[in-house]
């Protein structure tokens, strides 16, 4: 075995492939993503971002799991998509997936934290709850690196700040990789290292308290009115608190790790 399969590094690696092979495998997650399926608004605004910007353009999906989304894009006139994960399970699913439809998407079983493409290879990058499982510095650098000058990298994250929520992270451990970390004020701050532009837009944080009631009648139009009142509440420093935050990433700053790496 050799030294860098002995490292820290190679191990964090190792347990999160082992980790989304198994849920991929459908041996974890499904009841905390069925737990969470109420509150979408979050996930619609990356989707409708996303989107919006894909027509023409060459679009890297981050953490692609089984490919739906990647697929998608390509439906709506993407240019071109390429899609990566470090599963090979989710792979293997998202390339049959891609087959049964006739879709023209490349799947790839890659590291993100070190990407196998060229320098500006893409004008659009986007991934969902993938950030977090992932080296921030490390990932940051290969999407500044390979995302054109006029491009946008869109991502939706977890937050780490709100304690209740991080009690039931930490009551849940076989719900989620031993080595992830909810993004905090810190990370998103660091962002501006790589980008000139760092957005953020806040979701969910007093409509978390529907949860409890996703079985109840009418529970749809509570969760509708208390994305309205976090729409007031993260106007103020209590954003900081949602569950989950969209980052729209762009103007490149291309000093850091400007360094080709062809497909191997």
């Amino acid at each position: 075995m050799s030294a860098d399969a002995e490292s820290p590094e190679a191990g964090r690696l190792a347990r999160e492939q082992a980790f989304h092979d198994s849920r991929y495998a459908g041996h974890s997650r499904a009841g905390i993503d069925s737990y969470y399926s109420l509150l979408t608004a979050g996930a619609n605004h990356y989707e409708t971002t996303v989107r919006s910007q894909c027509r023409g353009r060459r679009v890297l999906e981050y953490g692609c799991g089984e490919g739906r989304f990647a697929l998608s894009l390509a439906s709506e006139g993407a240019a071109a998509v390429e899609a990566i994960d470090i599963s090979e399970v989710a792979i293997a699913a998202a390339t049959r997936n891609a087959g049964a439809e006739n879709a023209v998407v490349t799947f790839r079983q890659m590291n993100a934290e070190r990407l196998e493409y060229e320098d500006d290879a893409f004008d659009l990058i986007c991934g969902r709850s993938i950030l977090h499982h992932l080296d921030l510095e490390r990932a940051l650098t290969e999407i500044s690196r390979t995302l054109r000058s006029g491009g946008r990298a869109v991502f939706l994250e977890p937050l780490g700040h709100n304690p209740i929520l991080n009690l039931v992270r930490r009551l849940t451990p076989h719900l989620r990789s031993a080595d992830e970390h909810p993004l905090l004020n810190g990370d998103i701050r660091a962002a501006g290292r790589y980008f000139d532009s760092v957005q953020a837009r806040y979701f969910h944080l007093s409509s978390l308290l529907a949860v409890p009631f996703r079985r109840v009648g009418g529970v749809g139009r509570m969760v509708a009115a208390l994305d309205r009142l976090d729409t007031l509440l993260f106007a103020t420093p209590l954003r900081a608190y949602a569950w989950v935050v969209v980052l729209t990433l762009s103007q490149p700053r291309k000093s850091h790790g400007r360094k080709s790496r062809g497909a191997t």
